[in-house]
């Protein structure tokens, strides 16, 4: 199984995934709805791109500062997306938003 090395390798596997009718199913959708593949395509990300073993791909992550492998593939479906409608991916955001999360999370502790 190839396991992609960064963000952008994972978002060209991605699309290679997905093919013309989930591409264009992408392109339909709302960034919101992005949330409904997390369960299916998410888990098999998580699990066959080793999100949760390791993986290049997790280093990748966990070197920018994203711990979890939900939060990867969060990151991954939202990039997918944004760049699918010609949008600004603005990572630094995406890893922010996270980093805040569990940081208020350990707080109410």
């Amino acid at each position: 199984m190839y396991v992609p090395k960064d963000l952008d390798d994972a978002l060209k596997q991605l699309d290679l995934l997905l093919g013309d009718m989930g591409r264009a199913e992408v392109q339909r959708a709302k960034e919101s709805d992005m949330i409904q593949y997390h369960m299916g395509l998410g888990l098999w990300m998580r699990n066959n791109w080793g999100l949760w073993a390791g993986s290049r791909l997790a280093q990748y992550f966990n070197q920018i500062g994203i711990r979890h492998p939900d939060d990867m593939t969060g990151i991954i479906f939202d990039s997918y997306w944004r760049r699918l409608h010609g949008r600004d991916i603005d990572l630094d955001a995406q890893v922010y938003r996270y980093q805040k999360y569990w940081k208020r999370s350990e707080q109410s502790k």
